[in-house]
């Protein structure tokens, strides 16, 4: 097995400079305070031994989603041992902290904590609960992690074993619902707004259903959702912004009412079975169909839904 140390005189370790090395084992020591770069390049990362404990690896700042070592698919041990069940005791989460942990399964919100970036469970693929019990700051519901009074979406686990959600009344945080294994029908009720990268990467979900209250679509907000076959669109729908129907591959149809007003660049793109239906009788854009990369059907005056 190739290891590689990292010296205990460096705070900053740039993961750029391993790129293309053989690396099977990685020891990062305690005083390492800041990873930058990517660790995509390193070749063969099997295992990271982490020489602090868990309070000292939620203070190193990772500058992207690849900078933490764990998404290579590499176990990480803290305090020489892999990561099922944790417990965060820090004031603020940083972003990406725990990207990649694919061992964790549940999370602990501690009351001390105030702030979690919606990117610091990305790619924890086997997280299936969170739990607090106390705090002023963050409540957590049907395993899901909200805001205190639930105006906001922090994460539905991806491992949590439900068909069918609803979220109702709240704000969706970017990458929400993203790597989700079992999920496969969403309702969407009481929100006006279903913000950026709500639903990216959601690549189980096969059907969204969302009520008459939306009526904006955020940009990538269906970003990469592998599986969705069907979307029930609001009938009060004014505004989809940038990419934000864009790499849904099976979606074949979606169907647009009378109350949209805009449709941002790339709306729809990569979507290679879908026909755009609308609900009257002529396109009322004349940016040059910028919103329509792929060039997609469109089919005029659709027989409005029950």
């Amino acid at each position: 097995m190739k290891e590689y140390v990292v010296g205990n005189n460096v705070s900053v370790l740039d993961a750029s400079e391993l790129s293309l090395l053989e690396i099977n084992k990685l020891v990062i020591p305690k005083n390492v305070v800041s990873i930058k770069g990517s660790f995509s390049l390193v070749n063969g990362l099997e295992r990271v031994y982490y020489e602090g404990d868990i309070l000292d690896w939620c203070m190193i700042d990772f500058e992207c989603d690849s900078s933490n070592p764990a998404t290579t698919n590499a176990c990480v041990y803290i305090s020489g041992e892999i990561l099922e069940k944790i417990e965060i005791n820090v004031n603020e989460l940083k972003k990406y902290t725990f990207s990649g942990f694919s061992s964790l399964k549940e999370v602990v919100i501690g009351k001390e904590v105030e702030s979690i970036p919606s990117s610091s469970f990305n790619k924890c693929v086997n997280l299936s609960k969170f739990i607090c019990d106390e705090s002023d700051y963050f409540s957590v519901v049907d395993d899901c992690l909200y805001s205190k009074y639930m105006k906001r979406l922090y994460k539905f686990p991806p491992a949590k074993m439900s068909t069918s959600f609803s979220v109702s009344n709240c704000y969706i945080l970017p990458y929400a619902f993203a790597d989700v294994s079992y999920l496969k029908e969403l309702e969407i009720v009481g929100i006006e707004t279903i913000g950026p990268y709500a639903l990216a990467y959601a690549t189980s979900i096969e059907k969204v259903v969302m009520s008459d209250d939306v009526v904006e679509i955020g940009d990538a907000a269906f970003y990469m959702m592998d599986n969705l076959i069907n979307v029930r669109i609001s009938d009060n729908l004014k505004i989809i912004r940038t990419f934000g129907f864009m790499g849904c591959l099976k979606l074949e149809h979606i169907y647009l009412p009378e109350t949209i007003a805009l449709l941002e660049k790339c709306a729809f793109k990569y979507n290679p079975l879908l026909k755009i239906h609308f609900e009257y009788e002529r396109l009322m854009f004349t940016d040059n169909q910028s919103w329509n990369h792929d060039n997609s059907e469109i089919i005029f005056k659709f027989m409005r839904r029950k």
